[in-house]
């Protein structure tokens, strides 16, 4: 599911809510959304942070699309990585100015620190489901016309997905698993 912005609300991770958005978000929003019609991309995710290749203190938003991650800040700053390239994501972690992640690219370390706006969390599952999405289209064998798939049916998949989501909800009924990380495994079984 694409990323939806309502009413110019968004997600803050310290408050565990939505608030009105800055409007350094909304500008830089507007501006992202401009560049990503030019290439046919859709925000997937996004999350509002500093980053270790800017300006100290210098606000940029980092996308997640089906195809790629891109970096934007107020300077038309953009850089921007393929999955196929992601060699690690670090799990989110709350800091005193906001929620951090990290990213390896080849030999680069990225960094994206104070997040106060987007979901760390979800941001970081759908890197990390793209990621394995990308590195499975990579591993795959080249198709023929001759031969007949062994790949799983869509059917057989879905079957799949809805057993895993029960197996989850079961064990938050039981109490094993939090809200927060049954909704997690959730959005990551369904690639949302």
């Amino acid at each position: 599911m694409a990323f939806i912005f309502r009413d110019e609300k968004i997600y803050n991770p310290v408050l565990q809510k939505k608030k009105n958005a800055s409007k350094n978000f909304i500008n830089l929003f507007h501006a992202a959304n401009a560049l990503l019609n030019q290439t046919n991309e859709t925000i997937m995710e996004i999350v509002s942070g500093g980053s270790n290749f800017t300006k100290f203190g210098e606000i940029g938003l980092l996308i997640a699309t089906k195809k790629r991650l891109i970096f934007i800040d107020k300077n038309s700053l953009v850089k921007s990585w393929n999955y196929s390239d992601v060699s690690h994501v670090s799990v989110p972690k709350k800091s005193w100015t906001g929620y951090k992640f990290s990213f390896n690219v080849a030999n680069e370390n990225i960094e994206v620190s104070g997040i106060m706006e987007g979901d760390p969390d979800t941001f970081v599952a759908y890197i990390k489901n793209m990621k394995e999405h990308h590195s499975t289209i990579m591993k795959q064998p080249a198709k023929t016309d001759n031969k007949k798939e062994n790949n799983v049916s869509p059917d057989e998949n879905s079957d799949f997905i809805v057993a895993e989501i029960r197996k989850y909800a079961a064990l938050k009924e039981e109490g094993i698993l939090t809200e927060e990380e049954f909704i997690l495994k959730k959005k990551q079984l369904l690639g949302i």
